[in-house]
């Protein structure tokens, strides 16, 4: 069952978890976390996910937070593509579907710029 990739536009939301220990005391993300794995940065795409649903697709969602992420404003920001890509999870099928990856170099600069971009959506339980 394999889901086609689709065109993300400008005013798309994206998805992304944190863990509780990468947070700061205000609840802003730890640049490191913006990092690439694979061909890209790992988030979930709106359309197909909903914050809380994204964050029970990871291992300790109760140790986890969601960061909410404009895709104009990545682009516009730290020049990176934002490219579907879902997956074939079949345990996970909202969190496959809505797979996106956001690609580009992610030095330093581009962390810091990326942390400074992220809303904090859902928090991680105390």
């Amino acid at each position: 069952m394999g889901y086609p990739a689709e065109n993300i536009p400008d005013d798309g939301l994206l998805y992304k978890w944190i863990p509780r220990s990468r947070l700061d005391a205000e609840g802003r993300p730890d640049p490191v976390i913006f990092a690439n794995k694979g061909i890209g940065m790992s988030a979930s795409w709106s359309k197909h996910c909903s914050a809380e649903e994204a964050r029970a697709g990871c291992n300790r969602p109760n140790k986890t937070g969601v960061l909410s992420l404009h895709v104009e404003c990545i682009k516009a920001e730290t020049q990176q593509e934002v490219r579907h890509t879902p997956k074939d999870w079949p345990k996970l099928p909202k969190q496959g579907r809505a797979h996106t990856d956001v690609i580009g170099p992610k030095d330093p600069e581009v962390q810091v710029k990326l942390a400074r971009l992220a809303v904090l959506a859902v928090k991680p339980d105390p």
